[in-house]
C-alpha cells in the first residue's frame, strides 16, 4: 500500500485525513509501479518494460548468430528483458527500438536499462527524430572493456566523454543511462549513467538530409567483439518529452 507523503505511518488510529499533490506524472508512474524510477525530469512519452515479449518493436542485427528474443535469466523489474546478440561477423550487431509519431515537444529523453554478459565491444543508444527534411541524431556509445563513454558530435564522429564504473560480464548486474536533447537547436543537453550526470550544454548533435516520413526512432543495440558473439539484456527503454 502507498501513502501520501503527509500521511503518518500510524494514520488509521488518528483522526483527521492526509493529503499531498503529486510532483509530476513522473511520481504518478513510480507510485503505480511503472519502471520509471530513474530520472524523473520530462512526461514519459513511451516505455517497454518487455513484460509483453520483443513484439510490437523493431529488431535487426548483422553477423553470424545476431539475435534479439525475450527471456526471463536476467531482469531487474518483472519477469522478461530483452537479450541482445551481436553476429561474430559483418557489422557484429544486434538492437531493439520502437519508431514513434514525433510529439509536440522541443526535448526528448531516451532511457535504457541494460547488463552486460560478454563479448561486448560497445552498447549503443540512440534517438533520432526526422522532421521530414533532416534526420537529428542523439547517439551515445559505452565500451564495457574500459568504461569509456562516447557521444556523437555535429561532425559524424563519437568524441570522448568521460568515464564510468561498469563490469563487462556481469549479466545480473544492471546499468541505468539517459541521453537527452533539444531537437529544435540540435544541442545535447545531458548525459546521465547511474548517478553521474555530465553537462552537454552548448555540444551540437549530427544532422544530415533525410526526407523521410517525420518519426522519432529509438534504438539500445550491442556491437560484438570482432568474431565473437557478444549479449547484453535491456531490461527497459523509456522515452522521455519536454525535459528541463
Amino acid at each position: 500500500m502507498v501513502l501520501p507523503l503527509d500521511m503518518p505511518d500510524d494514520y488509521i488510529w488518528q483522526p483527521g485525513s492526509g493529503k499531498s499533490q503529486l510532483a509530476d506524472l513522473g511520481e504518478l508512474a513510480v507510485r503505480l509501479g511503472s519502471p520509471v524510477t530513474y530520472d524523473r525530469r520530462g512526461t514519459v512519452y513511451w516505455l517497454t518494460d518487455f513484460e509483453e515479449g520483443i513484439e510490437g518493436t523493431l529488431n535487426g542485427g548483422d553477423g553470424t548468430g545476431w539475435e534479439v528474443r525475450a527471456t526471463h535469466h536476467h531482469s531487474v523489474r518483472g519477469y522478461l528483458c530483452a537479450r541482445l546478440t551481436g553476429g561474430s561477423t559483418g557489422n557484429l550487431t544486434a538492437s531493439v527500438g520502437k519508431r514513434l509519431s514525433p510529439a509536440l515537444f522541443t526535448t526528448y529523453g531516451l532511457e535504457v536499462t541494460f547488463s552486460c554478459e560478454s563479448d561486448l565491444s560497445q552498447v549503443l543508444v540512440i534517438l533520432q527524430y526526422n522532421d521530414g527534411t533532416t534526420r537529428h541524431y542523439t547517439s551515445l556509445q559505452i565500451v564495457p572493456s574500459t568504461g569509456e563513454v562516447d557521444y556523437r558530435g555535429s561532425d559524424g564522429n563519437y568524441h570522448l566523454l568521460g568515464y564510468v564504473d561498469i563490469d563487462n560480464d556481469d549479466p545480473d548486474l544492471f546499468y541505468t543511462v539517459k541521453i537527452v536533447s533539444d531537437l529544435i537547436t540540435d544541442q545535447w543537453v545531458r548525459v546521465l549513467f547511474n548517478q553521474t550526470e555530465f553537462d552537454m550544454t552548448g555540444i551540437d548533435i549530427y544532422t544530415n538530409a533525410d526526407a523521410s516520413q517525420p518519426r522519432i526512432e529509438v534504438t539500445a543495440g550491442v556491437i560484438s567483439a570482432a568474431a565473437h558473439n557478444g549479449i547484453a539484456y535491456i531490461d527497459s527503454m523509456i522515452v522521455t518529452v519536454g525535459d528541463p
